[in-house]
């Protein structure tokens, strides 16, 4: 774990369960009462970074690549954590890296982003037959 960016050593430890075969497979740190406040107060110091476009486009652009670098890893673990169809998580981790520079629901009213791009509508939408009687 981190706060503010630097490497945070938990205390103690939970076990992730996958749910699907009902065993534990990792161990995930739980942060005490003072890093959750120390975590509260960087995040806070940091609120004004997403101001500067250029280095929140940067910042989600070198997030992206470090998920699409380890895709594959990330899908397993999500597979397992969520108990969810691998093929399902890949595609889910994939999906995060389409548009990373541009926030979930798009940017103002331009319907650019993942959610209201042509990935979104594609996702939303579905062929349906109506008939309507002439009576």
């Amino acid at each position: 774990m981190s706060i503010g960016g630097a490497a945070a050593v938990a205390q103690e430890k939970r076990g992730v369960v996958d749910p699907a075969a009902r065993e534990v497979f990792a161990q995930a740190p739980v942060c005490s009462r003072e890093q959750l406040d120390q975590a509260m107060a960087a995040a806070q110091a940091a609120a004004g970074w997403g101001q500067d476009d250029g280095a929140r486009v940067a910042a989600l652009q070198a997030a992206a690549d470090a998920v699409a670098a380890t895709r594959d890893d990330l899908a397993v673990v999500l597979s397992r954590e969520q108990g969810k169809p691998l093929q399902a998580a890949q595609f889910e981790v994939a999906e995060t890296t389409l548009e990373p520079h541009l926030p979930f629901g798009g940017v103002k009213w331009s319907g650019a982003g993942v959610e209201n791009g042509p990935w979104g509508l594609e996702e939303f939408s579905s062929l349906r037959v109506l008939y309507q009687s002439r009576r």
